[in-house]
Order: structure tokens, then sequence, then C-alpha cells
């Protein structure tokens, strides 16, 4: 069985950046580890080494502190050698992709806030998942049972929400795509635009793109404020005041009420 397996995903995912198989990645690092070894990190079954750790970060910029402990930024801001900034294949292709037109830059610079958005959603999760561990330890198996049910709730509900969030801004894309066909159309046209193409369907495309930009805004904003809501737990282990548990139950109803309106 894997005892590192985040680790080992993580190292997997530097040789897929780099595009390397386990024999280019030991001779790149000149031998520094074995492929038999890189074989039980890449499966979960040792650890990098310190010293491993900070030979990748010199040498291709993929953080040690990354890649052993999950923290911070997964590379270096800027990894120069030899006077030139390089870049993995992965950031090679998203240049490639920005550079073709301000306005696909633009919506790749939206999906990333959203990506930056699930980020903080996820170590929200991780943090109560964190907490409920360190407090099944401290409560008898019945109150065990309500905190977890807590913390199952809330983050079914949060990838629920972020699914629904993503069908939205892709709807309004499509809707998108529809005005601007109508758009090209009238304007191949010219004087038969407006008998071939009602002013009914620009004006039902352009309404409805402006509901479900309206909508996808309005989810975005929620879940960005959840983000920082505190964490249900505590209070439900009896470490709060009466008010703050009243609250906590509240807040499960109102959760069970946006879950009914949004189904």
């Amino acid at each position: 069985m894997s005892s590192h397996p985040d680790v080992a995903e993580r190292f997997r995912y530097l040789l897929e950046s780099l595009g390397l198989d386990r024999a280019g990645f030991v001779a790149a690092v000149d031998g520094a580890v074995s492929e038999q070894t890189l074989y039980s990190l890449l499966n979960g079954h040792r650890r990098p080494s310190k010293a491993l750790a900070v030979l990748v970060e010199r040498t291709w910029g993929f953080r040690a502190d990354y890649l052993l402990h999950g923290e911070g930024p997964t590379w270096l801001p800027a990894r120069v050698r030899g006077g030139e900034a390089q870049h993995t294949p992965d950031e090679l292709a998203v240049l490639d992709v920005l550079s073709r037109s301000p306005q696909l830059a633009r919506t790749l610079r939206r999906d990333l806030d959203d990506a930056v958005l699930w980020s903080d959603l996820w170590e929200r999760t991780q943090s109560v998942l964190d907490e409920l561990a360190a407090l099944s330890k401290e409560n008898p198996p019945g109150n065990f049972g309500e905190l977890a049910r807590e913390a199952f709730t809330e983050s079914i509900w949060l990838s629920d929400r972020f699914e629904e969030l993503m069908t939205r801004k892709l709807r309004r894309r499509g809707v998108h795509l529809v005005s601007a066909f109508l758009a090209h159309c009238e304007v191949c046209l010219g004087p038969d635009a407006s008998n071939l193409l009602p002013e009914t369907l620009h004006s039902a495309s352009a309404k409805r793109e402006k509901q479900l930009s309206a909508s996808e805004k309005a989810l975005r904003a929620r879940l960005r404020a959840f983000v920082t809501e505190p964490s249900p737990l505590k209070s439900l282990a009896g470490e709060a005041s009466p008010q703050v548990r009243a609250m906590t139950g509240l807040r499960s109803s109102v959760l069970a009420v946006l879950e009914r309106q949004d189904a």
C-alpha cells in the first residue's frame, strides 16, 4: 500500500510536465537517484529526500517545499539558466494560447480566477477535515458522527455548487457564441437580414446571455464569501457558546434551503 500518495502524485506531475521518463530523469540528475529508487518514489512507497527535492528545484524550478509538503506555489517565479528564462512544457503551451488573441487571454484569466477559487475552496475543506480528525480524538462516537455529517454535507454542497458554476459559465459562452453568429450573419446578409433574422432572435439571445451572466456572478460571489466562513465543527463539539451553536444549526438549515432552491 502506498505510504506517500500525495508526494508520489506531485512527483509524477513533475516528470509529466518535463516530458521525462524514469531513465531520462535519472540521466538529467546525473544518477543522483537510481531508477529502482525513482520507481519507489513514483509509487509512493518511499519519500524523496530533502537533498533530491532541492536538486529538483535548482535544476527545473519545481519547488522543494511543494514537492515534499504540497506547500506554496508549484514552480519558482522564474527559472533562469544561461541568461535565458526557461519554461516548462505546460507554461509554453499556455503562453502559446495567450498569444493568439487578447480576448482569449481575458477568457483564460477568468478561468484562472475560477481555478484559484476552487483551490481556496479545496483548502477550506481540507482544513475542516484536518479539524475533524483532531476532534475525533476528543469526542465520543455519537458526537463524532454528527461532526462527520456536517463536514461531509458542506464538502458535497461546495462541490455541487462549483460544478453548477462551471455549467452556468459554459452555457453563457454557448449563448455568446450564438449571439456572435447572429451578428456575423447580419453583416453578411445586409439589407435582407431583417427578413431572414427576426429581431426576436437577437433580443432573446442577448436577454439569455445577460441572465446567465448575472446568475454566474451571483453564484461565484456566494462561493468566494464561503471561503472565509468559520468552520462549523467547533460549535458542534461544544467548544462555543449556545448562541454560536444555535447559529450553526441555522446555518445547516440555510444550506438545506439553498440546496432545494438550486435543485
